[in-house]
């Protein structure tokens, strides 16, 4: 048998040159059958190659004819035959659009990052109810809140909530406040000395829409509890 030692491979196809490094890994010595059959599969797929070789018996490999290179097509056809190309999905996925509650959500989240700080320390009473007033605020609106005159529309009952959760439901009770026009509400701390009835003064003062607060008269949880006086606007404030 013939044994064909592979020189320089010039070739426009990258295929062709892993083919022939394929073949110099065998010491430079491949069988000339397997010659042909790779000449044969280049031939079909109508690849421009030259191929330099130093031989036994012949200086260049002869050029297939048309007959091998139209049974080659063939076998191609052949091996594709029934192959459909897979349609393109033209359709795009934006980014999918945000549920009203998740956006809400969002919101409360952001307030709540904003404006409640734990490290921040107002000035507070230490003796008497637990009171606060804005500057710039009426102080007849802390005797109102103190004698019961604003009814509040919205109540909070944070027992049993973590800071974090309080701190959502917090920022979610003066958003609401503000959106329904509700000038007052209720926050339920509970009683003792909790971390979140320590907190929750501290987290209110922090926040721009509170004018004020006083602890709630009994009926509204007295020391366990604050009203809150929220400024919704330059509506008329309803009592």
């Amino acid at each position: 048998m013939t044994i064909i030692h592979i020189g320089i491979v010039k070739t426009a196809y990258s295929p062709t040159q892993h083919i022939a490094n394929g073949a110099q890994l065998c010491h430079g010595f491949i069988y000339k059958d397997l010659i042909q059959n790779v000449l044969l599969l280049i031939c079909s797929q109508n690849i421009v190659t030259e191929l330099y070789s130093e031989t036994i018996g012949f200086n260049r490999i002869p050029a297939m004819n048309k007959d091998d290179d139209n049974e080659g097509l063939a076998m191609f056809s052949k091996l594709i035959d029934g192959i459909k190309p897979i349609t393109q999905n033209k359709r795009h996925f934006g980014t999918p659009l945000k549920t009203k509650q998740e956006i809400e959500l969002k919101e409360q989240q952001l307030h709540a990052n904003s404006y409640f700080s734990d490290t921040y320390q107002p000035l507070l009473p230490v003796q008497g109810p637990m009171r606060w007033l804005e500057d710039g605020v009426d102080s007849l609106e802390l005797k109102r809140l103190r004698r019961g005159d604003y009814q509040p529309d919205l109540l909070l009952d944070l027992h049993g909530y973590r800071q974090s959760e309080a701190k959502l439901e917090l920022a979610a009770l003066i958003q609401a406040c503000v959106k329904q026009q509700s000038l007052c509400c209720c926050i339920m701390h509970g009683y003792g000395s909790g971390i979140l009835k320590q907190q929750v003064p501290m987290w209110l003062v922090q926040h721009p829409m509170v004018k004020a607060f006083h602890q709630a008269p009994k009926e509204w949880g007295g020391d366990a509890a604050l009203l809150v006086l929220i400024d919704i606007g330059e509506l008329p404030h309803r009592r």
